[in-house]
């Protein structure tokens, strides 16, 4: 079987794939363009009800969470507010609709709540060219509207 390029070999009918057949491949050929197909893939099997599916984006939902509460932690210690929002980049915020049962699970199991997630209205190159405009005494119109929107 072939998918995003890459040749599975069945091992036996009772498991399916070796996961070290799927893995190693999908590693040397690494590209983000295809964990973003392959995150789209997973979320739309799971959106359709697959239960394998919907448990790889709630372990995902899960391992994001934890970075996420990683960085609030470090927030906390270095006494910044903690109501500043987080800003999600890339394709896979895409699937939070399937990513968020293990993403909550997790945050709370950690002793966090919700923390106010944005994604960007522009590309992050606006906002890191208004920065650094900034740091460097330039005044720069900001484009018109918000920056950020609600990611969900």
């Amino acid at each position: 079987e072939e998918f995003l390029g890459f040749s599975f070999r069945p091992t036996d009918s009772a498991h399916g794939y070796d996961a070290n057949d799927m893995f190693v491949p999908f590693c040397r050929n690494f590209t983000k363009s295809h964990i973003a197909k392959l995150a789209r893939h997973i979320g739309d099997l799971a959106r359709s009800g697959d239960e394998f599916s919907r448990q790889i984006m709630t372990d995902a939902g899960a391992a994001i969470a934890n970075i996420v509460a990683s960085l609030l932690e470090k927030r906390a210690r270095a006494n910044l507010g903690p109501d500043a929002p987080i800003v999600c980049v890339g394709s896979v915020w895409k699937s939070f609709d399937v990513l968020e049962g293990g993403f909550k699970a997790s945050l709370a199991a950690r002793g966090h709540a919700m923390p106010k997630l944005v994604k960007l209205v522009h590309c992050s190159a606006v906002g890191a060219a208004l920065h650094v405009a900034s740091e460097a005494g330039v005044s720069v119109a900001a484009p018109e509207g918000n920056l950020v929107a609600p990611l969900m």
